[in-house]
This record gives structure tokens, sequence and C-alpha cells, in this order.
């Protein structure tokens, strides 16, 4: 692992690691030491006020600040919500933002500060590519991943703008630079990435992607199976699918790294992030907490 801050993310597990793992969910971690302390609740994500997932997380909370609130309190949330969202009612913030909003309610009414350690997408991949995957592969892989969640919207214009914005995201962020402008910007992935999508993925996974990203929103249920295997971080068939586990895996470690640093910087820490999240990353943290203990 490249450009590593803190040796406690070696610990972190990958997809195939945690995926074998059994837990209830909610899954909470409390790990603490003389004066310091970090509460993790692992949850499946709600957008639902009358959750009961919620009512654990606020007692939780309150078990968090019911010593003295000070400036080393710290709430992480896997969501960033805006100054103005935050004026909104919790019902409000809940159906909108999830348990992210719910947690980020509760931390503005004790004017405890907040933070989103979510690691920018260009983050992400430049952790691939420093794992050794091809820039080309590490893009189709996006690409696929992104066909799999835009195809929840029956919108054509809708998905093409998306896939479209998402390639030239990665393109310039990655510095491949294929794509000149936006201007005629389908065209230009048609001519520059498409072509190359389809020979690779029916080199790999035998099947045909459509010729044209105007196209895509048309295909049929069978092949949008087949496109969301192809990028499933739980196999290692392929080259595409060991990037999916290395997005997944770059992922928690450069999250969980910022959530380090708030620890070695003397923060107590509550978050709640998705429960595969927390299982992923709780070596690393227990680890820390060992550390701080046996000093």
């Amino acid at each position: 692992m490249k450009n590593i801050k803190f040796e406690e993310v070696k610990l972190i597990l990958t997809p195939k690691q945690w995926h074998k793992k059994r837990y209830k969910i909610p899954y909470v971690l409390k790990l603490s030491s003389k004066n310091q302390k970090l509460i993790l609740v692992g949850v499946e994500h709600t957008y639902n006020p009358l959750d009961k997932q919620l009512l654990i997380i606020r007692n939780l909370f309150k078990e968090f600040i019911k010593d003295k609130i000070n400036k080393d309190f710290i709430v992480v949330t896997e969501r960033k919500i805006g100054l103005r969202e935050a004026l909104n009612s919790e019902n409000k913030l809940i159906e909108k933002y999830g348990e992210s909003g719910f947690l980020d309610g509760l931390a503005k009414k004790f004017n405890i500060p907040t933070m989103c350690p979510e690691a920018d997408l260009r983050e992400i991949l430049k952790f691939v590519e420093n794992s050794g995957y091809k820039k080309m592969d590490i893009v189709l892989w996006s690409f696929l991943n992104a066909v799999t969640f835009s195809l929840k919207n029956k919108n054509k214009e809708e998905v093409v703008k998306f896939l479209s914005e998402i390639i030239y995201y990665i393109d310039k962020g990655m510095k491949i630079s294929k794509i000149t402008s936006k201007e005629g910007l389908v065209k230009q992935i048609d001519r520059k990435y498409l072509n190359y999508f389809i020979k690779r993925t029916e080199m790999l996974f035998k099947f045909k992607l459509p010729k044209s990203l105007n196209q895509i929103s048309e295909i049929d249920d069978k092949l949008r199976r087949k496109i969301k295997f192809a990028q499933d971080p739980f196999s290692s068939k392929t080259v595409i699918n060991k990037i999916g586990s290395s997005v997944n895996l770059g992922r928690d470690i450069l999250v969980a790294g910022k959530i380090l640093k708030l620890l070695y910087a003397r923060k107590s820490v509550f978050g709640v992030y998705g429960a595969n999240h927390v299982i992923a990353q709780k070596q690393a943290f227990e680890c820390f907490f060992k550390k701080k203990i046996g000093q």
C-alpha cells in the first residue's frame, strides 16, 4: 500500500474478507482510553424517520456526550450536509440525507463540530492506480459501476448526461486526456472510450455493450445483470472485479485514515456509517487504542 500515513490501515479488511463476517445491524464499535473515545455505529442505510436504528443512534450519542462536552469532541458523517440544509427539521434531514442528516442534526443541537471524511472519487481511483491497475481498466470499472447506478433512472437524456460527465471527470482527474473539451462530449466518448469498453468486456465477460452512450438506457435486463456482475467486488474472476475490490478497499483506507488523523489529534469521535465499512475498519481502530493504552 503506497502513500499510507498510518500503519493501522494495513489491518483494514478487503470486501471478500468482510463479506464473510456475520454481524448484527446496527453494529456498534465502542473503544476508549483514559481520556478519549470512539463510537462508530454501523447501520443499514435508511431514509425513514421512524426507523428503530435512529433511536439506537440517539441513545449512543447521549452516551457519547454524557461527560462534559469539550473542544475535542467531533462527529463524522458519511454524507456532507450543507449549512443551510442543517437548519431543516429532523424529519426532512433524514428523508434527504438518511442517518447522516439525523446525526448532523444531533451534533448541531450541542454545537459539536462535524466533518465528512469521505474520499473524493479521484482519491480512490488514484489509490487503485497505485495498486498496479491500468488506467483504461479503471475507467471501464467506473463506467460499468455508473451504468448499474444510472439505469435506475428511466430518463434517457439524464442517463447519457450522468455517464458522460463521470467519464469526463475521470479522464481529467486521472490525466488520461483523451477528451479535449466538453463540446461534442458524447461523440468523443463513443469514439475514444466506448470502442475500448466494447472490446474489453467482450473479451473478459463475453457480452457486448451498445455502440453509443445514447443506447445504454435501452439495454435489456439480462445485460444489466451481466454488467452488475462484471464490477462485483466480491469476485476475483477478472481484473475488473479486482478493481472493484480495490475501489472499496481504497475508500475504507482513505476514510479510516482521516478518522485516525482525528484520533491522533486527541479527538473523541462519534460516527455513523454503513455497517460493512465499520466492520472493515474495526481492526485499524482497535490497534490505535491498544497502542494508546499500552503507552
